[in-house]
């Protein structure tokens, strides 16, 4: 598959803004392009200049919540069967706006400037098919996509009823390394909270519980083994009417030389604060930034009545439950008892 002319740039242009020797340098002249030539993404990025920010302590580490009124859309996006079906796809290259430029990873895949940033460098990285939001099937790709962009970025996975606002199209998105908390807090956690579930093979997985926002993480060298264990990890969490499709989850990934998963199983896709009418409602859509220490607030009002409060309720009620989570944990030892001995 190939990007349509359009949207495709070339190294020679990227390399006006940005030496484009690796792919983490393309990634970046495509960002400082865009913010020179496409006014939606110059808007943007000097909006999130403008975004304030407010810190809590949240799991022992960090938290924080970033007024972005920019993210209005995001958050409060309708991802019912319904609404998808009565709107135009707006990751289809067909839709992009004008201006709009994309780089080709992976033979199948755009990477694209998010002109409505949370990050300082924010990234969509979007299938060239209009084929659905789904994890299996598409690992691989999130693993050497994160590999070749290097450990500069860190990349997300929302599925498609846990924070992604175009369940029908697959997608990633990617962020500046140490932007989300847990970029630097997660190998504090890991020694805190860690429980090693496998030893001794080629993938190591852990399980942290007893968190507001209890996770796995997985890493691995081996393209191979890490697909297989993620896959064993899904197969094992709790199915959920609401998302059919798959479990309920969050992924974040990055490359340290080897590839770390962390990843969070959800029970619902929003807070019941969200649906509230008058004073207490709160628009705060959680997702995979969410688990990782950052929240965003699009309305002003919410940004500043929100307390820490809120933040635990919202998490225990879009978590898996410590019940719920000890039993994966159970039926993931069971599983692969013996691997790695």
């Amino acid at each position: 598959m190939s990007i349509p002319d359009r949207l495709a740039i070339s190294l020679r242009e990227l390399s006006r803004y940005h030496p484009v020797t690796t792919a983490s340098e393309r990634a970046r002249g495509l960002l400082l392009q865009q913010r020179a030539s496409w006014d939606l993404a110059r808007r943007g990025y000097a909006g999130l200049e403008q975004v304030e920010v407010r810190t809590f302590e949240l799991d022992g580490y960090p938290f924080n919540v970033q007024h972005n009124p920019a993210r209005m859309t995001s958050s409060t996006a309708s991802v019912d069967e319904a609404s998808i079906r009565n709107r135009r796809c707006f990751l289809c290259s067909e839709h992009l706006p004008e201006g709009q430029k994309a780089i080709l990873l992976e033979q199948e895949w755009m990477l694209l400037v998010n002109p409505f940033p949370i990050f300082p460098e924010h990234f969509t990285i979007a299938n060239l098919a209009h084929i659905p939001q789904r994890i299996l099937g598409n690992i691989c790709p999130m693993l050497r996509i994160v590999r070749d962009l290097g450990p500069e970025y860190t990349l997300f996975y929302n599925g498609p009823r846990s924070g992604a606002s175009a369940p029908d199209h697959m997608h990633f998105q990617m962020g500046s390394r140490n932007f989300m908390p847990i970029d630097q807090e997660a190998s504090a956690l890991i020694a805190r909270h860690g429980k090693e579930l496998i030893q001794g093979g080629p993938v190591r997985l852990i399980a942290l519980a007893g968190l507001l926002r209890p996770f796995f993480v997985l890493e691995s060298d081996d393209e191979s083994a890490l697909e297989y264990t993620i896959k064993q990890l899904l197969s094992l969490l709790p199915e959920s009417q609401a998302s059919p499709e798959e479990p309920l989850l969050n992924i974040i990934v990055r490359w340290e030389g080897f590839w770390r998963v962390l990843l969070y199983p959800r029970t619902r896709h929003r807070p019941s604060f969200f649906f509230q009418e008058g004073p207490k409602k709160i628009l705060i859509s959680p997702a995979a930034v969410d688990m990782g220490g950052l929240s965003i607030a699009p309305r002003h009002e919410d940004f500043s009545k929100l307390s820490r409060h809120d933040l635990e309720r919202m998490f225990a009620e879009v978590c898996l439950d410590s019940r719920s989570f000890t039993a994966v944990v159970s039926s993931l030892r069971s599983r692969f008892s013996g691997v790695g001995k």
